[in-house]
């Protein structure tokens, strides 16, 4: 619209197409300045025995490449952790020491991979991208997963292991229409993902319901030799969790597994009671995501759109998976913010499901009401958070004070404790492998953040 001056004049409607675009930026920045003020170079959990140990073998052990190689494919309990110690290997050789700052803005660069994959996936689909922008950007930028995200034992694993399983799905679904190089594709992306950690082998029922749903039965037949080798021999050097476990529960299980379905609403109140209360909805809302899942099922959307409903299914299989392997943590265990970016997945699958059904019947989404409630999540869970965060940097920066004054205290929580933690951090230290910034921090020196 123009103006008596022949100038374009913006109208209400073209400012409510770019709110959408504002605050998906302003998000995006809360997001990584966050990560920018609360990440520090000292490891923690599990990057002792995950990483620390793994370069110290590398560095002191008499042994050749083949060796050396061979190391990156020893299972870390359940897992393979394969990417995660090349990485950390790649960067201690490329700088000869190892900032664990750095690590964690690297494991970030998977998963703004994984946002642009499933931007591009609504793409690929033809939904309306302006209006699912807004929903993506809310759960793949949250703190409810922010273990995942400030933690280099965290993010390295659990973003990776998404982005290549979401990658190999997508790959599968272009093959359909673009060859056999992108079949080829899916089978090393699934690979990766496999690699990346335990529950990456979800990644081979997910495309197998995905090529079932496109009736490729010669591919079907491919994926299905491959998935049983993957599997064979995933579980020929399996490990089980080192500590004694309870006999298995199911009631237990279950309540893990609807918790951790709906958990993408728990927003992590400081009250008990609404904290009791958060976790009841999320075990609802979980059954009824799982009510979903099954229905749509019953109703044929699996070959509607393979795609959409394979990724639906690999977030369900990895709640599934998580809610087996951990059913002694019960409900506790399905908000836990290390396993939460598994779970904030669900809702962006289920927007886009519910886009794409919009869409076929020539409906347009409920843009305000979803936008307005996404963002009340993103605000509790962003505020609730920012403490949690503030009190586990100051553990561990407690718990490393301590440590050097007495190397005898322990690193980790009491159960997962560890002499050989100590022991591989003494070492590195004193080999200029890792240089922690709690001495100078003192000194009013930050420049080792």
């Amino acid at each position: 619209m123009k103006n008596r001056y022949g100038l374009v004049r913006k109208t209400p409607r073209d400012m409510t197409k770019k709110l959408p675009l504002l605050i998906s930026a302003l998000i995006f920045a809360a997001f990584f300045l966050t990560v920018h003020h609360f990440v520090v170079n000292i490891p923690s959990r599990d990057d002792f025995a995950a990483t620390l140990s793994f370069i110290q073998m590398q560095c002191v052990s008499d042994v050749g490449i083949f060796d050396q190689i061979t190391a990156l494919f020893i299972p870390h309990n359940e897992h393979y952790i394969v990417l995660s110690r090349l990485s950390a290997a790649l960067a201690y050789n490329f700088a000869g020491h190892l900032n664990f700052t750095a690590l964690v803005w690297y494991q970030n660069i998977f998963l703004l991979g994984g946002y642009a994959l499933v931007l591009q996936i609504i793409r690929q689909q033809k939904l309306p991208l302006l209006v699912l922008l807004l929903p993506t950007t809310i759960f793949f930028f949250n703190l409810s997963f922010w273990q995942v995200t400030l933690y280099y034992w965290g993010g390295i694993q659990y973003y990776t292991v998404f982005f290549f399983a979401i990658l190999s799905l997508y790959f599968l679904h272009v093959s359909l229409n673009s060859g056999s190089a992108w079949f080829a594709g899916g089978i090393v992306a699934a690979t990766l993902a496999v690699l990346s950690f335990g529950n990456g082998i979800v990644v081979l029922p997910a495309g197998f319901l995905l090529l079932w749903g496109q009736r490729q039965r010669k591919r079907l037949l491919v994926w299905t030799g491959f998935s049983a080798i993957v599997i064979m021999l995933f579980w020929l050097n399996f490990q089980g969790p080192s500590t004694v476990r309870p006999a298995f529960n199911p009631v237990w299980m279950g309540k893990l597994l609807f918790t951790f379905l709906g958990s993408f609403l728990y927003v992590n109140p400081s009250v008990k009671l609404w904290s009791y209360a958060n976790i009841v909805l999320c075990a609802v809302v979980g059954l009824g995501v799982l009510f979903v899942w099954v229905r749509l099922l019953v109703n044929g959307y699996l070959h509607k759109n393979p795609l959409l409903y394979s990724l639906l299914t690999l977030t369900l299989l990895t709640a599934l998976l998580i809610a087996f392997g951990r059913f002694e943590t019960k409900a506790a265990g399905g908000i836990a913010p290390r396993y939460m970016y598994f779970s904030t997945l669900i809702p962006v699958f289920l927007v886009l499901i519910y886009a794409d059904l919009q869409k076929r019947q020539n409906k347009n989404l409920p843009v305000k009401a979803l936008a307005s409630s996404m963002l009340l999540i993103w605000g509790l869970s962003y505020a609730n958070n920012i403490q949690a965060i503030e009190a586990f940097n100051q553990e561990n920066l407690s718990t490393f004070h301590q440590w050097e004054q007495d190397h005898r205290r322990p690193l980790v929580p009491p159960q997962n404790h560890d002499p050989r933690y100590s022991e591989v951090l003494l070492w590195a230290m004193e080999n200029n492998v890792y240089t922690p910034p709690v001495r100078l921090l003192a000194t009013g020196d930050e420049d080792n953040k």
